[in-house]
């Protein structure tokens, strides 16, 4: 059976958060956090590190209420 349109990633099994991506929407969020993150990396020099750390801040401030919102049953402790 397919996946709900709302429901982007499957719930953990095991412990707290997400699992794997189950829709396109899912796959998209991880490629452009990703690809965020490496760009961040890439284009910040070494003398300013706390740059990059505002923008990882900022990447994962957005990316993980939203990966949240769409994971199945929603983020809990699961054992």
């Amino acid at each position: 059976m397919p996946p709900s349109p709302d429901i982007w990633f499957k719930a953990k099994r095991f412990g707290y958060g997400a699992g794997k991506p189950v829709r396109w929407q899912g796959w998209l969020v991880v490629a452009v956090m990703s690809a965020s993150v490496i760009a961040v990396q890439i284009m910040v020099r070494p003398g300013h590190r706390w740059w990059a750390a505002g923008l990882l801040a900022v990447i994962f401030g957005a990316g993980l209420p939203l990966i949240a919102r769409h994971t199945e049953g929603g983020w809990r402790w699961r054992r």
